[in-house]
C-alpha cells in the first residue's frame, strides 16, 4: 500500500513543477513588459505596443503550450489516481476480507481453546474425584534420563496408607522402599528395577512397617511406557490391603482347621483327591495288609464302669494306637467299639506293608500294657493279619468314610476273632512274607468259617529284637 502512495507521488510532482513554471514564467512576463517600458520611456506608445506584443505573445504561446501539456498530463494523472484508487480499494476489500477470515479462525480457536480447557478441568475434577474416592495412593512417577526421579501426580491418601502427608511423599520418594518390610525391599526393588528395564506391568504385594504399630500389606500396581525424551514414567496404584490379608490368614486357618478335621477322617492322599473335585474316590490295590485288634473282654467291662469312664478309658487306648500308626506310617481305617482297624500300602502303596503292619501289632500290644482294668488288671488284645488285594474307596454323603472291601478284608477280620487273647495270629501269607526277619509259632490249622480250614501262625517278635524267643504257654 505504501509502494501505491509513493508512485502516486512520483506521477503528481511534475503537475506541481509545471504549474510552479507558469507562475515562474507569468512573473517574468511582467518583469519584461516592465523592461521594455523602461528602456522605451523617450519612445511613443505606438513605436513599444509591437516590441510588447511579440514579446507577449511569445511568452503566452510558450505558456500557453505548457498549460496544454499540464492539462493534457493533469488529466492523465487524474485517470492514473482514479484506478490507483480503485486498485487500492479493490485491495482493501481483498486485505478486509482476508482479516475477517484471520479473526474468525482466532476466534474460533479461541473458542475451542477455550472449550478444550473446560473439558480439560473438568476431565481433571472427575480425575480428582476418581482418584480421591480410590481406596489408594493414585500416583505418576518419572525416572528421568539423568537418573532423577519426580512425583508429577500424587493423590492425598498418603497419610492413610504410608503416615506421611503429600509433600513429604514427593520429596522423599526413596521413602517409599525405606518402609517396606525390611524382607520384602529386595524383592520390590528388583521388580520395580525389572519394570524400568523391560517396560513391564507388575502387580505386586508387600508389607509397610516402618511408621505403624502394626505392619501393614499394601498392593502395588503399576503400567510403565516410555516418553520420546527418555523419560520412563509409572501410572499406578498403591492400595491397602491389610483387611483384606486379615480376611485371608482367617480363612487360612479355618481352611486348614477344616483340613486337619477332614485328615482326622481320611487318608491325606484322599483330602487331596477331594479338593480337586474327585467325587467318586475308589481304587483296587494287589497288595496291601491289613490288620484288625479287639480289647479282650471290653464288653463285660463296659457293664461295670461310668460311660465317662469308659469313653475316657477307650479314647486313651486308641490314641496311642494312632500314634503308632502315624510314626510308622500306616494308614488306620476305623474304629468299631472296642475294635481297631488299620492297613499298611494303602493309599499310598508302599513295598513293606508286611512289615510295617507286624511292628504296628508288636508296639500294640506293648502299648496296651500301659493299661489297667478297673480291677487293676492288665488288658490284653487280640489281633489278626492278612495280606492280600483290596477295593479301598470313601462312601457316604455325610459322616463319610474311606473303607476297603474284600476278601482279604474278611480274612484278616476273621484272624482277629478267631485268634487268642494277647496273641497276634496271621495267616500262612504273612508268615511267607516275614519268616526270614520275624519269630512265628506255628498254631496249625483252624477252622475259618466260609474259607475252611487254614494254616495259621502266631507273630511272636522282631528276630533282630528278640532272636531267643520262647512262645507264650497259652499259645501251646
Amino acid at each position: 500500500m505504501n509502494h501505491e502512495s509513493n508512485s502516486l507521488n512520483v506521477e503528481i510532482i511534475p503537475d506541481i513543477q509545471l504549474s510552479w513554471q507558469l507562475e515562474t514564467d507569468a512573473q517574468e512576463l511582467e518583469l519584461t513588459i516592465a523592461q521594455l517600458l523602461d528602456r522605451c520611456k523617450d519612445k511613443g506608445r505606438n513605436q513599444l505596443a509591437p516590441e510588447i506584443t511579440r514579446a507577449v505573445m511569445s511568452k503566452m504561446f510558450k505558456a500557453n503550450q505548457r498549460l496544454l501539456k499540464a492539462q493534457a498530463d493533469l488529466l492523465n494523472v487524474q485517470l492514473a489516481l482514479r484506478d490507483a484508487n480503485e486498485l487500492l480499494e479493490r485491495r482493501i476489500e481483498h486485505r478486509t476480507i482476508q482479516l475477517q477470515k484471520t479473526i474468525q479462525h482466532l476466534q474460533t480457536e479461541a473458542a475451542e481453546r477455550e472449550q478444550a480447557e473446560i473439558l480439560l478441568r473438568e476431565s481433571q475434577q472427575r480425575f480428582s474425584a476418581i482418584a480421591d474416592n480410590i481406596p489408594g495412593v493414585v500416583y505418576r512417577a518419572v525416572l528421568h534420563a539423568n537418573g532423577e526421579v519426580s512425583m508429577p501426580y500424587i493423590s492425598p491418601r498418603t497419610q492413610e496408607i504410608f503416615g506421611i502427608s503429600v509433600e513429604d511423599f514427593s520429596e522423599h520418594l526413596e521413602w517409599v522402599f525405606d518402609m517396606a518390610h525390611p524382607e520384602d525391599r529386595a524383592e520390590l526393588n528388583a521388580i520395580v528395577q525389572n519394570s524400568a528395564e523391560e517396560l513391564i506391568f507388575f502387580e505386586h504385594e508387600y508389607r509397610v512397617s516402618s511408621l505403624f504399630e502394626k505392619v501393614k500389606w499394601v498392593r502395588i500396581i503399576s503400567q510403565p511406557h516410555r516418553h520420546e525424551n527418555g523419560d520412563t514414567i509409572w501410572d499406578g496404584v498403591i492400595i491397602d490391603i491389610s483387611h483384606q490379608k486379615e480376611i485371608e490368614e482367617s480363612l487360612r486357618t479355618e481352611q486348614e482347621k477344616s483340613e486337619n478335621l477332614l485328615l482326622n477322617i481320611l487318608p491325606q492322599a484322599i483330602v487331596k483327591q477331594l479338593k480337586i473335585g474327585n467325587n467318586a474316590i475308589a481304587s483296587r490295590s494287589e497288595n496291601v495288609t491289613i490288620l484288625f485288634a479287639d480289647i479282650v473282654d471290653f464288653t463285660t467291662l463296659s457293664t461295670r464302669i461310668s460311660p465317662h469312664e469308659l469313653v475316657n478309658m477307650l479314647n486313651g487306648i486308641f490314641s496311642s494306637f494312632d500314634m503308632l500308626a502315624y510314626r510308622l506310617g500306616l494308614e488306620k481305617i476305623k474304629t468299631i467299639g472296642d475294635a481297631y482297624m488299620v492297613v499298611g500300602g494303602l493309599p499310598t502303596p508302599r513295598t513293606d506293608h508286611a512289615e510295617a503292619i507286624a511292628e504296628m501289632a508288636l508296639a500294640m500290644q506293648r502299648e496296651i500294657s500301659n493299661f489297667k482294668r478297673d480291677d487293676n488288671t492288665n488288658f490284653q488284645l487280640r489281633i489278626g493279619i492278612h495280606t492280600g488285594p483290596v477295593v479301598a474307596g470313601v462312601i457316604g454323603i455325610r459322616k463319610f468314610i474311606y473303607d476297603l472291601w474284600g476278601d482279604a478284608v474278611n480274612i484278616a477280620s476273621r484272624m482277629e476273632s478267631h485268634g487268642l487273647a494277647g496273641g497276634i495270629q496271621v495267616t500262612e501269607a504273612i508268615y511267607e512274607l516275614l519268616k526270614d526277619k520275624y519269630s512265628f509259632w506255628p498254631r496249625g490249622e483252624i477252622f475259618i468259617k466260609g474259607k475252611g480250614e487254614m494254616n495259621t501262625y502266631m507273630l511272636l517278635d522282631s528276630k533282630s529284637q528278640a532272636p531267643d524267643l520262647v512262645a507264650d504257654s497259652q499259645f501251646l
